[in-house]
């Protein structure tokens, strides 16, 4: 049991539970009469957890069904207690706002699957393709400051039954360890294992032999960010899973699947170096510590600095490479995922500097 974190959201029993006119009157503190649940049409089948439509009423909400005995990212990361349901529930979320929103409503544990219902931030959602302005990244940047600022070595976050990931778990989702256990979405792991096959003949020998070693044994990687500070990072912190409201006063992050308790530069280097962002990615790095030091004061460490942005490189690279190098070879945008793919020679040989 968590002794250091007080439950501040009771989660509920099961779906229909949640979605009760009763329950729904007393979340959204009004008298709803008709509740409508539709799953959304499958976009990729790349996992195993739904998206349904949840009308109350006129208003429009969205749920997400997951499974982690089937969802890949929750079995390689070994998430037995759904993670993105216990920081809204034990208050992490809250803590964040009004700088990072989360748009979370309710949530429940319906035998071994759980749920998630959400406010609908679809008008807000930036994705790939809506080519996000200079004050919109900066937005961005300046929740993620705000965020890992308000959690800075905060060592309840530690506590094993919050479930947080850990630098082991992080590499393993996205590494070739556990490519036989996404029996579920078999996709995935063909995936996993084309994406690498392109990235290891697509970087020079020296950088291919260190990214396999550190595969096949990360534990120097994980012990040389152990001597970083370490704080709360969202874990998939990219244009896709962020939304900028109507009005643009309100930041929403959601998708806290991979959330975890490591050293900052996880989260900035993966948002700097995923799709939409690479060619802002020095702007970005430069923006966000100037942001971090501001919130910091005499707690940021500027004699840490290079070797965390390298480490966090390199930890981009273990894990979100090969799909670059996938994309790279294959789909509508090769030439741009060819020259995120050809910076990782540097990347990676300034990051096993530290190791």
């Amino acid at each position: 049991m968590l002794i250091q974190l007080e439950e501040k959201h009771t989660i509920f029993d099961s779906v229909d539970e949640m979605l009760s006119p009763e329950s729904l009157s007393r979340l959204l503190k009004r008298s709803v009469t008709r509740i409508d649940c539709a799953p959304f049409e499958s976009s990729n089948g790349f996992s195993a957890n739904q998206l349904f439509h949840v009308t109350a009423d006129d208003q429009s909400l969205v749920m997400k069904g997951m499974r982690p005995g089937k969802d890949w990212l929750a079995i390689g990361s070994d998430d037995n207690r759904c993670r993105a349901i216990r920081i809204w529930q034990f208050g992490l979320l809250d803590q964040m706002q009004p700088q990072i929103c989360h748009g979370t409503i309710a949530a429940c544990k319906d035998g071994e699957e759980y749920a998630i219902l959400m406010h609908d931030i679809s008008p807000g959602l930036v994705g790939f393709a809506r080519q996000p302005t200079i004050e919109m990244f900066q937005s961005m940047l300046d929740g993620l400051a705000t965020m890992h600022a308000l959690f800075w070595e905060d060592q309840r976050l530690t506590d094993q039954e919050l479930g947080l990931c850990d630098m082991r778990s992080r590499l393993a989702i996205y590494g070739t360890e556990k490519l036989d256990l996404y029996q579920h979405t078999p996709q995935i792991a063909a995936s996993i294992a084309q994406g690498f096959d392109a990235l290891f003949h697509m970087v020079e020998p020296d950088v291919r032999d260190a990214l396999q070693s550190l595969l096949k044994n990360p534990q120097p990687l994980s012990y040389a960010l152990s001597n970083y500070p370490a704080t709360l990072v969202h874990g998939d912190y990219r244009l896709d899973n962020l939304a900028i409201m109507p009005g643009g006063q309100e930041l929403v992050a959601f998708d806290w699947q991979n959330v975890a308790y490591v050293p900052p530069t996880i989260d900035l280097c993966w948002f700097a170096m995923s799709g939409g962002v690479f060619p802002r990615q020095e702007e970005c790095i430069h923006y966000y510590r100037q942001r971090l030091f501001n919130l910091l004061g005499a707690r940021f460490d500027h004699t840490l600095w290079s070797a965390m942005v390298d480490l966090g490189s390199l930890v981009t690279v273990l894990t979100i490479g090969s799909w670059h190098a996938l994309f790279a070879t294959i789909g509508d945008d090769t030439d741009y995922m060819r020259r995120s793919v050809d910076s990782y020679n540097e990347l990676v040989r300034r990051g096993i500097r530290w190791l």
